[in-house]
């Protein structure tokens, strides 16, 4: 069997299925047809295909074993999304397509929480939020079908588990990483309950009485948005970008997808339709820092797969294991963190109380995606019964904050991606020191940066967050993350 065919097959069925996803991304298709794409490549996911891949990479050794290992972890990957296309469809274009009344006007679901988030008035922004997690529960008997199916898969390739599986293809140990980060957890108990108090005093809640809407619009960081112009945000990128010497003009292959459409996903997203090629960049402005935050996190993805050789083979170009770009991408968003940054690209003068906000916030979304890692092990190792009172206790008990236990499918995103986030984020915090060191806290502003980047990005994803670690001189140490939300916050 002609495993470069295999590969070629595949990356045609990745660029067709971003690309349905774009469009539902986009609001420029309601409904979602992942199911039809499957169809039409159904000879690519077989069991003999997934077989004369394994053998190839068990008789290969260096990159060739690299490659087929990760070409194999994304047939894999994939074959088990393909038990559930069906399902995966109707549960997204019932996403796109539910309207929630609020004071008698219907608005999109997905338009829901970018209102929460920018809703002043306490009363008003609890009320719509329990409409929004109200709808939530008519998509759960498809979430529910929908996991049992993929974890039957997973037994079905020979695997105890999902979560076994996922461990494999994705060569991550999930238990070590949880047991790790749980540590630290631990230790920042107390720092976080106080800074906790102090954020929610500066929207008159009590810690006691705090909902996740309170969060929701703490995060948000509305208090800021003077700092923060709408339609500032590209702006914003594009200096950062030319002190770096990576102007979007020299990287035509990266398209903006900035409008505003009533079925547009709120969530940021950059997708790799041809990778190096063309790549689209997308936001969906809510207002505020999360705007400046969110298009400084896609530029990176983008910049990462924009530089990205073409003559690699595929699963270099685009790789199922998410943890290096992820670094990258958050290497761009915390510059909003950097004193200086905030200073020259954004004009603010004293921006100590936005820092300390901000590193609040890094606090508390170390923790979530921690709980997520704590709950998503239990759900993909012991199944769904039961799940809902452990996904409101595991996230309140780290968050302090109630949880809604009808959330506890549609938080969850397959093959344990918040993982990936927990590792980009230890990854980022040693990449940006190691910025620093070398070219100063204006690293931002320095084209000896931008050439550094552009030289890791060369690598595509061939290599490991802790292989890219390793190429600056370091291991990968959660330390660096944790000591330096203590420097800013204790």
């Amino acid at each position: 069997m002609d495993i470069s065919q295999v590969e070629r097959d595949y990356e045609e069925f990745v660029k067709e299925a971003t690309y349905e996803y774009y469009q539902n991304w986009a609001g420029l298709k309601e409904e979602l047809n992942i199911s039809r794409i499957f169809e039409k490549h159904s000879q690519l996911f077989t069991t003999d295909n997934l077989a004369a891949v394994k053998r190839a990479r068990d008789a290969s050794s260096g990159d060739d074993h690299r490659r087929f290992n990760l070409l194999f972890g994304s047939l894999l990957g994939t074959h088990l999304e393909q038990q559930v296309t069906k399902l995966t469809d109707e549960a997204t274009t019932l996403e796109t397509q539910t309207m929630v009344t609020i004071e008698g006007k219907p608005v999109p679901w997905r338009s829901t929480q970018p209102m929460v988030m920018n809703e002043e008035n306490r009363e008003r922004r609890g009320r719509i939020h329990r409409l929004t997690e109200a709808a939530v529960s008519t998509y759960n008997p498809i979430l529910e079908d929908r996991l049992e199916r993929l974890h039957e898969a997973a037994k079905t390739h020979g695997y105890s588990n999902y979560a076994n599986l996922y461990s494999e293809i994705k060569s991550i140990n999930y238990g070590r990483l949880l047991d790790e980060l749980k540590t630290h957890v631990k230790a920042t108990d107390s720092l976080y309950a106080d800074q906790l108090e102090l954020a929610l005093n500066s929207i008159h809640v009590t810690p006691e009485d705090a909902n996740r809407h309170d969060i929701l619009y703490l995060y948000r960081g509305k208090r800021f948005d003077t700092y923060f112009p709408r339609g500032g945000a590209v702006t914003a990128l594009r200096k950062t970008l030319g002190g770096m010497d990576l102007q979007l003009e020299k990287h035509p292959n990266i398209i903006l997808d900035l409008e505003e459409r009533p079925k547009k996903d709120p969530r940021a997203a950059c997708f790799p339709l041809d990778v190096p090629k063309k790549i689209i960049l997308g936001t969906m402005p809510i207002g505020g820092r999360y705007d400046y935050e969110t298009i400084l996190h896609e530029a990176g993805h983008a910049l990462h797969g924009a530089n990205t050789p073409a003559e690699m083979p595929f699963v270099f170009r685009l790789s199922d294991e998410k943890s290096l770009t992820e670094t990258y991408s958050s290497l761009f968003e915390n510059l909003t963190l950097n004193a200086k940054w905030l200073q020259r690209i954004v004009g603010i003068e004293a921006p100590d109380e936005l820092l300390h906000f901000s590193y609040f916030a890094k606090l508390y979304i170390t923790r979530l995606y921690t709980a997520k890692l704590e709950y998503e092990l239990r759900l993909h190792t012991e199944g769904f019964q039961g799940k809902p009172e452990l996904y409101r206790e595991v996230h309140e008990r780290a968050l302090k904050v109630r949880f809604n236990p009808v959330n506890y499918l549609i938080s969850v995103d397959d093959g344990f991606y918040c993982a990936e986030y927990l590792r980009s984020w230890v990854a980022e915090a040693q990449l940006r020191k190691y910025l620093v060191e070398e070219f100063g806290d204006e690293w931002f502003d320095n084209p000896g940066s931008g050439s550094l980047l552009k030289e890791l990005w060369r690598e595509g994803n061939r290599i490991t967050v802790e292989e890219m670690a390793d190429k600056l001189g370091q291991t990968l140490n959660s330390e660096f993350l944790y000591d330096e939300i203590r420097e800013h916050l204790e």
